[in-house]
């Protein structure tokens, strides 16, 4: 990998956390107790500039990673990720949400490769025809069902259901 493109990929590493730890560049700035300049920071993110050892291992105490998280391959991408309509959660709250879902997904599937487990999803849905609200419903009872969900509200990151890998 050339310069430019560890650059751009601490960038986007470094941009990922501080939305992970709901962070602006200013906020940021501020933890680091003053010594990284937000107009620093917005360089970083962009791959224009490369922080010195010193500022890496300030910027990862600040966001609460390990410096080696910087330079981690993104091994996943996320797209299409909705939350329910009448979740009133404020821009930051979500795009945190979306870090951490991304970062616990690229950390369990680099744990699935170094372990060499191979899972496949088997989706209790698949034999399921929907073409009304009636089966949407009965769809959602039977995935509740098989992953033991129950049928309270799933709380925010409520945790994983540790059997859809069967």
């Amino acid at each position: 990998m050339d310069k430019n493109k560890n650059a751009i990929n601490f960038g986007n590493r470094l941009r990922s956390a501080r939305k992970m730890a709901g962070l602006s560049m200013d906020d940021l700035a501020k933890k680091s107790g003053g010594i990284i300049a937000k107009q620093s920071i917005s360089k970083y993110e962009q791959g224009l500039m490369k922080p010195s050892s010193d500022v890496i291992i300030r910027l990862a105490n600040a966001l609460n990673v390990k410096p080696e998280y910087f330079y981690r391959k993104k091994a996943i991408e996320l797209s299409n990720l909705q939350f329910r309509k009448k979740a009133d959660l404020p821009i930051k709250t979500l795009d945190s949400l979306k870090q951490r879902t991304l970062d616990f997904l690229e950390r369990y599937s680099e744990l699935e490769s170094l372990l060499g487990i191979s899972v496949k999803l088997k989706n209790p849905l698949s034999s399921l025809n929907i073409n009304s609200l009636e089966d949407v419903e009965n769809a959602a009872l039977t995935l509740r069902k098989t992953w033991k969900l129950g049928l309270s509200p799933i709380s925010p990151g409520g945790g994983y259901p540790s059997n859809c890998h069967q």
